[in-house]
Order: structure tokens, then sequence, then C-alpha cells
């Protein structure tokens, strides 16, 4: 019995077309965007750089123009603090927006350390028992899912094919199922990336230890926490609102000592205006005494010379 094999595979290449999941295309990348980074004295520092780039390399970029540390500055945008695996498309920047950036006050009287605690130190990128388990979770449920689709389901689709060419839809199902698995696999690491999740789980796994060893610390003598969902309402705004609070402070202090600079400035000028006033009004004053004196020295020639001069003209009119 002949059989003609090429309409099949062509059946069988446009149904495993059909199967298997479009190929993301490569995301090109986007044009460069301008972002202006503002110091707390209204100097501003042109950067370009593209939508996907992490803030890291802003900020080290700037902090070596600069000539300081990248620990002792803070980034803001729109009150809220920028973190280094963020980039300007995960905050939805623009072309021309403002990054507001703070020098962080260093030494000072130890009540004002105690207010103001350093910054907690930076999360690890390797996946903690949170990550972990998330990760394992996605690959036994991708390889479950997987799995499902067996031989004998798939040649079930393709009756004709299996019975004539079994070995080569037995390498076509291989290739689909491989396909499969590392297209959903790019794609879940993409999102993984993209979202931060192994920093935010590394992050949930700091505040859970540090809650635990404070709690191991706390005394029975001690006032035991508050709930949090018994918290007023004033006090759970004040605590999402006192990092923009304290990032608008910030600014007005700087504008504050700008403006007393400029007053001082403005103060002494007029000072110095006024002395000058003072010693020209000085001069002028003398200027007016010499007058009056000579013309009291010359009071008494005038009547004599007054004299003179009517007695000349009555002695031509004579003659």
């Amino acid at each position: 019995m002949s059989i003609t094999e090429n309409p099949t595979e062509g059946e069988t290449s446009s149904a495993a077309a059909a199967t298997a999941p479009p190929v993301p295309e490569k995301e090109t990348k986007s044009e460069p965007m301008a972002i202006n980074v503002k110091d707390s004295n209204g100097n501003e520092i042109l950067f370009k750089v593209r939508p996907q780039t992490k803030f890291e390399k802003l900020f080290t970029a700037y902090c070596d123009r600069q000539g300081q540390k990248v620990g002792t500055c803070r980034f803001y945008f729109d009150g809220s603090r920028l973190l280094n695996h963020e980039s300007p498309l995960d905050k939805e920047m623009i072309d021309g927006d403002t990054i507001d950036v703070f020098q962080e006050q260093t030494g000072g009287s130890p009540a004002r350390e105690d207010a103001s605690p350093s910054p907690p130190p930076p999360v690890a990128m390797t996946p903690g028992p949170r990550a972990t388990g998330y990760l394992t979770v996605y690959e036994k449920t991708l390889a479950h899912t997987l799995d499902t689709v067996t031989y004998e389901h798939f040649a079930a689709c393709f009756p004709t094919v299996a019975q004539n060419a079994p070995e080569q839809l037995k390498h076509l199902h291989k290739q689909m199922m491989e396909r499969l698995r590392v297209v959903a696999k790019n794609e879940f690491d993409l999102i993984t990336a993209e979202r931060a999740v192994i920093h935010n789980l590394n992050s949930l796994e700091d505040l859970i230890s540090t809650a635990r060893r404070r709690s191991a610390r706390s005394t029975d003598s001690e006032h035991p926490p508050e709930p949090p969902h018994l918290l007023p309402a004033t006090t759970i705004a004040s605590a999402h609102l006192a990092p923009v609070y304290a990032a608008q402070q910030s600014q007005l202090n700087a504008r504050l000592q700008t403006v007393q600079s400029q007053n001082a400035t403005l103060a002494k000028t007029i000072a110095d205006q006024k002395g000058e006033i003072e010693a020209l009004l000085a001069q002028v004053e003398g200027a007016v005494g010499d007058l009056d004196l000579a013309n009291g020295a010359l009071g008494g020639e005038v009547d004599v010379l007054a004299a003179d001069a009517r007695q000349a003209e009555a002695e031509m009119i004579d003659a």
C-alpha cells in the first residue's frame, strides 16, 4: 500500500506550528531619554539613559562625577525613594523628568544618630528559602503540565502520521515539548527579573528574621506592640507619608538656607550703600558750612563795595 507522506507531513508541521506558542520577538532597545538629577542647591546634571537601564548605573555615574560615595546619597522621584534594581520604565518616567538627590547627614549628636538610624544592609540576590521554594514550585508545575501532554495524546490528534511515520512524530513531539519548556521558562525568568521577585522575597526574609530577633529580645515587662489592624488611621497615614514629608522638608530647608544667604548678602549691600550715602551727606554739609562762612566773611565788604560803586556812578553822571 503506497502512502504519500508529503501532504501528511505538511499537515503535521502546520499542526505543530499551531500548537507551539509563538516565539517572543527580541525586544528592540528604546531610544535614550533625558533625566535631570538635581541636588538640594538646585544644581542639575543631565544624563541620557534608556528606560530599561537600572538606576544603580545612574547613581554610580552621578556620585563619580560629584566625587561622592554612592551610599551617602539618596535619590527620590515624586516623593518616593528610588532603588538600585529599579529602572525609569518601572517608575513610568518620561523624557525630561527630574530626580532629586539628597546628601545624608554624617556625624552629629548621639540623639540625632538615634533618631536617624543607618539604612539597612543591601539584600542579597541569592535566592533564600522562600525564593527557592517559589522557583521549585514553578519548575515542578511546569514539568507536571508538560508531562500531561504524552505522546499517546499527541498521536491521537494525528492518527495517519502516527500510523505511517511514528518515529518522525515522536521526534516532533519531543521537539515541541522542549520548545514549550524553554519558552515558558524564559518568560518566567523575564517576569521574575522585571518584578524583582527574588529581591522582594529576600527582603521579606530579612523582615521576618528581624521581627523574630526583636521578639526574642523583648521581655515580659515591656508593653507588647499594638497590632497594625488596631492602629488609628492617622498613625498609618503618617507612616506612609513620613518619607514624602522628609524629602519635602529637606528641599524646604535647602531653599530656606539659600534665601537666608541671599538676604544676608542684600543686607550687607544695603549697609554699604547707607554708609556711602552718609559720607556724601557729610561732604555736602561741609560744603554748605564753608559757603555760610564765606558769606559771613564777605558780608561787611559787600556793603563798602556797593557804596563805592554808587559813588563812582554818581561822579560819572555829574561829569
